[in-house]
This record gives C-alpha cells, structure tokens and sequence, in this order.
C-alpha cells in the first residue's frame, strides 16, 4: 500500500457552514475497479481535512490487491478522528460500496456512526435554479468556473490502473535485481513512488487516448501512478469548492438569511396607469461576492397557476420599485408605453443578481378574473348561467331546472381585480383559476405593504418556491 499527504494553500472556507466543528469534517472520494462490491476492489481512497489551520489532502494507494484489507483497516482508524464525512454522491456509491468490502474481510462498521454530508444530494433542488444539464461533479464544477488538470473519468483509470500495477511490480523487480547485482543500498520502487516525484504537469503524461502507453517518461509506473493520484485529489479539490456553493444556495433558500430592504409601498397609491410587478430589493449576506457568480443571468420560474392566460387581459405598464433606503418612491425601472390589452402568459417571478450580495425581486401583479372556492362544496348549488355557486339554504328558492349539485371544482364564486401570487396563506381570501393549485393569489392593500412581518413572510415563501425548496 502506497501512502501519500500533502499541505495545500487552498482557503478553509470549505469546512465552515457544516454541522461539524471544521477540524471534525472528512471529505472523502474513492476509486474502485468496478461498480459492483462483490467482485471490485477499492485501489485509492483520498481525504481532505483541516490539520493545523492548512488544508491536507490524503490519499492511500493499493499496490496489490491482497493488501485490500490492510487499505480498509487504515482508514477507518483515520476516520475515528473525525464526526462528518462529506461526499459527492456517496450516499448510493462509496459509503455502500466501503461497507460492503469491510464485511467482505469482517471489519468493523465504523463509517454507520458517522454522519455524512452528500453534495450530490444537497444541490438536487438546486439544478434548475443553477441551469445544470445534470449533476455529475464535473458539470458543477464547469458552473463555478473551475478547470481540471485531469481529462479522465473513474472508468476511464480502470486500465490505466492495471497499467500501473503490472508496470510497478515490474520495475520493483528490477530495483531488486539491480540491488542484487550491484550489492548497492538503492531505494525501493515504493520508496520512490511514495516520495512524490510525479511529473510537474500532465504535459509530462503521455496521451491514453489512442491505442496505447507510448513516449513514456523515466519511469512509467511514476507517469501512471501522477495520473492516477491526480484524478482522485481533483475529485476532492472539486468538493472543498463546491460545498461553499452549497451552503450559498441553502442560505438563499433560508428565509432568515435574507435582508427585505421594504418601505411603505409606493405602488398602491391611486396611479394613472397600473403596475405591471412589484419590485423588491434584497440580500443576502451569505452570498457576498458570489452572487454574480451564481446567477450571471436572472433567474426566472412561471408560476404553477393553472390557466391564468385564458382568465386574464394586461397592458404593458411600468414597474414601480421599493427600496428600504428611501421613504421616497424611486423612479421605475422601466416605463413602457401602454399597450392594447392582450391575453396574459402565465406570469413568472424572476430574481436578479447585483453586486455585493444584492437581488432584485420582481413579482409580478395579475390582471383578470380569478374564483374562491369554497370548501364545503357539498352545501352549494352551482348556476350555470351565472356561473357561480350559492348556499343550499337561497339555492332552494331558484327552479330545479336552472341549479345543479355543486362539486369541488364548480363552487366557487369569481372576482376581478389585480392581484399578487403566493405560496402560502399569507393573506386571505385566496383567489385561483383552479380548485388545486398551489399557488395561490390575494388582492393587496395599502395594509399589506405597511405590515412588515407579513410582508417578510410573504416573500420568504416566494424566495423558498423560486429557489427550488418548495
């Protein structure tokens, strides 16, 4: 078994916003020769930790693979210092796969009494918002602008890895040999491989893309062995940077994170010409510096409302903007000339990243005719002239011919007006095109936008919805 450790300059920042004191937390990520525990083995095990306020990085190597135990029984000593593993998926690939090789050789469980932190799993909700086509490491990593030195994937090292296994026993033997013949006290090949002397740059790495392993340098086991270690130490690298992404996005989504920069609403005075959204501005401290980063474009979700359009008529009309800084209503952002009424799209909020922690929240007004629908529905008469339903105790004075029984989806009674979304029953009465959707829309008054708790609770449920955690 081979045994590497090396000090990184790389910020501790990783190790922060976990459930665990920093110097407690384990990032892991395995290599194995196969999917299946019964019958791959795991050849490199690597580690991030916090030792001394620096960042190491720890990686054993199978150089045999009767020594499989032994690599097992070495980390989970070196775990036992430790409370919280962090991985990328590992929840369904390493953790399973480790236990079920410490069984194989009837090693204790210690990793079940840990607790574990899976990114993959953490950012899940999150991949609309961040725009991903999928959740491998490597696609998030590419969203955060990191770059790899590494071109391969874990299935790609399998042949390189059997590669290096021939190839070091090869040159170990004729270490030996050398050794034997010259009566010299020369260094072993695992000597010399565990010192670290890999090639600068994967420049010194000769291309595996085609048929074979050609312009080796001096020592091809080494050349390997770099490309090996590479692939597992990026892998871990890539986690210490995404894991701040993480615990960003799950401030986002935490209301309590938020600073609702809200004055009295200047969009609810008696205006010539109605507003087509309510602008709020926010921040969020936890994403100082990154918010740019995460949202380079605005973030934008339609609201899951049922048939708004074919229920609404809107013009274009200005936006008018609310910011706490100022007891002055501010200029609109924009200021469009009115348009002919038009049927409504289903209208979207939309969230946009400015410097310093900053966003722009547009929520956007609906013009048009919505229905409350009662709940007990059983003690209504629905009229289909009218369209609208009445209590049982006046519909018993309207003919038979004229009333019908109403069900959930026909007792209701429509109103018109101009009305904002929400995702919880922040205001009452609730308004919606259908009996289930949920979201759900209110008329607001003056009040509304001078009660501040309710308004805070409001657009945290909206935040929440919009930023993929409910």
């Amino acid at each position: 078994m081979l045994h590497f450790e090396t000090e990184t300059e790389r910020s501790t920042d990783s190790f922060s916003g976990f459930s665990a004191p920093p110097e407690k937390i384990l990032f892991i990520d395995i290599e194995t020769t196969g999917f299946s525990a019964d019958s791959a083995y795991v050849y490199l095990i690597g580690t991030a930790f916090l030792a001394d306020g620096r960042v190491h990085i720890q990686q054993w190597l199978l150089d045999d693979f009767a020594c499989e135990k032994e690599l097992l029984s070495v980390f989970l000593k070196f775990c036992a210092d430790f409370s919280l593993l962090v991985h990328y998926n590992g929840t369904a690939f390493d953790i399973p796969f480790l236990q079920k090789r410490c069984r194989r050789y009837r090693l204790p469980d210690r990793l079940s009494g840990l607790a574990q932190t899976d990114l993959y799993r953490s950012l899940s909700p999150y991949r609309r918002l961040l725009g991903l086509a999928d959740l491998k490491q490597k696609t998030v990593e590419q969203r955060i602008g990191l770059q790899r030195e590494d071109r391969f994937s874990g299935g790609d090292l399998i042949p390189v890895y059997a590669e290096f296994l021939g190839r070091f026993r090869f040159e170990r033997l004729r270490a030996r040999e050398g050794e034997a013949d010259t009566g010299a006290d020369t260094a072993s090949a695992a000597d010399a491989l565990s010192g670290g002397n890999f090639p600068a740059s994967s420049r010194d790495i000769p291309d595996f893309s085609d048929t074979g392993l050609v312009r080796m340098p001096e020592s091809p086991a080494k050349a390997l062995l770099y490309v090996l270690l590479l692939h597992n130490r990026e892998d871990l690298t890539g986690l210490l940077s995404i894991a701040p992404l993480n615990h960003a996005l799950k401030a986002l989504a935490d209301a309590s994170g938020w600073k609702y920069l809200i004055p009295a609403n200047p969009s609810l005075t008696e205006a010539a010409e109605p507003e087509t959204a309510a602008v709020f501005r926010l921040q969020c401290s936890a994403v100082l510096g990154v918010s740019r980063l995460l949202f380079p474009e605005p973030v934008s979700r339609l609201l899951p409302a049922g048939d708004l359009a074919a229920a609404a008529e809107t013009a274009a009309v200005p936006e008018v903007s609310c910011c706490a800084e100022s007891a002055v209503p501010l200029k609109p952002l924009t200021a469009a000339a009115p348009s002919p009424p038009a049927k409504a799209a289903v209208p979207a909020l939309t969230l946009s990243a400015e410097p310093e922690g900053f966003f722009t929240l547009k929520i956007p007004y609906f013009y048009g005719i919505l229905k409350y629908f009662y709940e007990d529905y059983k003690d209504y008469y629905y009229l289909p002239l009218e369209d609208c339903a009445i209590h049982k105790s006046v519909a018993e004075f309207v003919d038979k011919a004229y009333r019908k029984k109403a069900t959930r989806k026909t007792c209701y009674q429509k109103k018109e007006g101009k009305f904002l979304p929400q995702t919880e029953a922040v205001c009452s009465p609730e308004f919606r095109p259908e009996p289930k959707t949920p979201i759900s829309f209110f008329e607001p008054d003056s009040s509304f936008f001078q009660d501040r708790q309710r308004l805070e609770r409001w657009l945290s449920g909206l935040l929440c919805w919009l930023l993929g955690r409910s």
